[in-house]
């Protein structure tokens, strides 16, 4: 089976650290150390986060929730 996939980052210098995101999808993502959000996979791929195509509409979910706009697919 060839899954289809993409990948997501955070633009830090956008986000407002409101932490929607992280709270909506702690899966995909999380805040950082200066509360700025960013994506990762199980910690890994950090800002650079793999998403299968099951799961976009999570990500566009909060694409449209995030106030800074920062959420953006590579």
């Amino acid at each position: 089976m060839n899954n289809k996939f993409q990948r997501v980052y955070v633009e830090k210098i956008d986000c407002t650290s409101c932490s929607k995101c992280a709270s909506l999808y702690p899966e995909y993502f999380r805040l950082d150390k200066d509360g700025s959000s960013e994506t990762h996979n199980n910690g890994e791929n950090i800002n650079d986060a793999i998403v299968l195509e099951s799961d976009w509409n999570k990500i566009e979910e909060a694409m449209n929730e995030c106030p800074g706009e920062c959420i953006h697919w590579k």
